[in-house]
């Protein structure tokens, strides 16, 4: 039977933590910068942060990609090129 660290420590979660207060900090400064500030343009700017930060993830660990996104799409499990497909 594996080791299995169950304790989550506040370590563990700092990358993340750090990345949302980047995202966070450039909503802010986008929201005032803007001529008419909304809470749609500020979940826009959340957004596009989010999905641009997490979207270069898998750019730069494309083939560990690749390996989970087949764990858990059914069609990627059977066909071979389907993964490296979605990244273009």
């Amino acid at each position: 039977m594996e080791n299995i660290k169950t304790k989550n420590n506040l370590k563990d979660f700092l990358p993340l933590i750090s990345i949302i207060t980047v995202i966070i900090i450039f909503t802010i400064y986008m929201l005032s910068t803007a001529a008419n500030p909304d809470l749609m343009y500020g979940m826009r700017m959340f957004m596009s942060g989010f999905f641009i930060i997490f979207g270069a993830f898998k750019l730069v660990r494309w083939k560990g990609f690749v390996m989970a996104y087949k764990k858990y799409d059914l069609l990627a499990k059977k066909v071979l090129f389907m993964p490296t497909c979605i990244l273009l």
